[in-house]
């Protein structure tokens, strides 16, 4: 897991050769720190198969526009450079899983 730029956006999640989890967070945003081992599994349990990449709403306000990132946490699942899913809000970790199995 680890944190993205708007100018390695491109790199890291557009081509990436795998899905891409993005989670759209703050700092200020408690729902976004209880999901933080939660992601940290995932991208344990999930390596080689799908990327987890963090982006900060604060310091990358124009990522979460493009995507209409309106709360926080918003995971958004990109797979070939789409986005196909969004993900809105906490959620605990199986569910999550449950949310990713059909795009890996």
């Amino acid at each position: 897991m680890r944190a993205t730029t708007e100018q390695q956006w491109e790199a890291d999640v557009l081509q990436a050769d795998r899905p891409v989890l993005v989670d759209f967070w703050a700092e200020w945003c408690g729902p976004c720190k209880m999901m933080e081992p939660i992601l940290a599994k995932i991208a344990d349990q999930y390596a080689g198969q799908l990327a987890v990449i963090k982006v900060d709403v604060q310091a990358y306000p124009e990522l979460a526009m493009r995507y209409d990132v309106l709360n926080l946490p918003t995971l958004a699942l990109f797979r070939g450079g789409e986005l196909v899913e969004t993900l809105p809000g906490y959620m605990p970790l199986g569910v999550l899983e449950g949310k990713l199995e059909g795009y890996l």
